[in-house]
């Protein structure tokens, strides 16, 4: 299944088991009922690609699945894989529980809570946050500063700020 970059006035929602899902690189602007995961066992790509949510928010709670998902390095967006506006404060859920899993980019949730789970294997996880609160919950995975990309973040610093 293909994705193309583009505007989703209604929100992505994405529910399926054993399949393999590619967004075309670009930008994502999401309204609606925002992004929504809910499956097993599924592969989502995308490089090059920003998740831009005015409203509602993101849900993934696919289990089993496996993510290589990589933010610009050039350009308005570039480095930030998930950018929610700063008037949605609606919560956002990820959990990654697949083998071999890339994050790379910033999840950017000005006002909203996130709480992230990873307990895939293998895992390439080069990440920062910005976020109102976060919950971090790892088990067999570990997460890097995305900053720690060398020659490919366009972030060369990270700063932990309460």
């Amino acid at each position: 299944m293909a994705i193309p970059a583009g505007n989703y006035c209604s929100g992505i929602s994405v529910v399926a088991s054993g399949t393999t899902v590619n967004f075309g690189s670009g930008t994502y602007t999401i309204g609606g009922s925002g992004f929504s995961i809910i499956g097993s066992g599924d592969t989502f790509n995308g490089s090059s690609v920003t998740f831009y949510l005015s409203s509602g928010g993101i849900s993934d709670t696919a289990s089993g699945s496996t993510y290589d998902l990589t933010a610009p390095t050039t350009g308005t967006y570039s480095g930030i894989l998930f950018d929610q506006s700063p008037s949605d404060t609606s919560g956002a859920t990820v959990t990654e529980s697949g083998t071999g899993s890339t994050f790379e980019g910033v999840i950017y949730l000005p006002n909203a809570p996130l709480t992230f789970t990873a307990s895939g294997t293998t895992t390439n996880l080069y990440l920062g946050f910005v976020t109102k609160s976060l919950n971090i919950t790892t088990s067999g995975s570990s997460i890097n500063d995305y900053a720690s990309l060398y020659g490919t973040s366009p972030i060369k610093a990270a700063f932990l700020v309460e």
